[in-house]
């Protein structure tokens, strides 16, 4: 799916006004994801674990636009004030009506406690609340417990070595449902993308078009140059499952 110009705009023009770290290669690739799930009538809701200034959430609110989508972040909001993420949003898109702020710690929280929040099971989560290995596995339990069908999850600093804890709490959920639940298929940029088993393959199939639809971006071009050294170098298999990577 070919990227559209408005998304492009804003991440290369917005974003960058927005506090905290995102990569834009996993910003391009969140936008086609989210695209596509609007183009297969995937619907929901939108839910963000772990805001700090808001910089992955404005872009999923920005995705969400036409769709009309409810957006829920949640946080503790200690390192980070939420108002300064609501005026943050008020100067990137004036009307915030759909967005919900709410300050609580994600693993003392359950599904049925957000759900009256969302509205709607959430079509895309991004995990990136407290990094310890209980946290995110508690996390991960939770948005598979929400997502709705055809859904998709980021988890956000997988790879990091900063942040190792991360890697401990997705694996020991990956191997505790023993692919019956959440499955990778793509990373990029820090972020591991995840969704249910038939979901994952129809995205995975999807994105392989993704160098070939938007061939200027400096991620394409090294992605079709490690490809024409053989697919083993950019399809890369994770707990025996077959992963893009960007």
């Amino acid at each position: 799916m070919q990227l559209d110009p408005r998304d492009t705009t804003f991440i290369t023009e917005k974003l960058p006004t927005v506090e905290g770290w995102l990569l834009d290669d996993a910003a391009y690739l969140t936008s086609v994801l989210l695209r596509l799930q609007t183009q297969q009538k995937v619907t929901g809701s939108i839910f963000e674990i772990g805001v700090f200034a808001g910089k992955y959430l404005s872009l999923l609110y920005h995705l969400s636009a036409d769709t009309r989508d409810r957006v829920l972040g949640l946080d503790t909001f200690e390192w980070y004030p939420k108002a300064k993420v609501e005026t943050t949003f008020s100067n990137l898109f004036g009307d915030i009506g759909r967005l919900s702020l709410q300050t609580q710690d994600s693993t003392k929280v359950t599904a049925g406690d957000l759900l009256p929040i969302l509205g709607a099971p959430p079509r895309f989560i991004s995990v990136d609340g407290a990094h310890t290995s209980a946290a995110v596995l508690h996390d991960l339990g939770l948005a598979e417990s929400l997502l709705a069908k055809g859904g998709i999850v980021a988890i956000d600093d997988f790879l990091n070595p900063r942040a190792i804890g991360v890697g401990e709490g997705a694996y020991r959920y990956f191997l505790g449902r023993d692919g019956r639940g959440l499955i990778p298929f793509a990373y990029c940029a820090n972020k591991l993308f995840v969704a249910a088993g038939e979901d994952a393959a129809r995205f995975s199939k999807e994105i392989w078009q993704f160098a070939d639809k938007n061939p200027k971006l400096t991620m394409s071009v090294e992605f079709k140059r490690l490809l024409s050294q053989g697919r083993h170098w950019v399809e890369l298999e994770l707990l025996g499952r077959p992963v893009l990577v960007f």
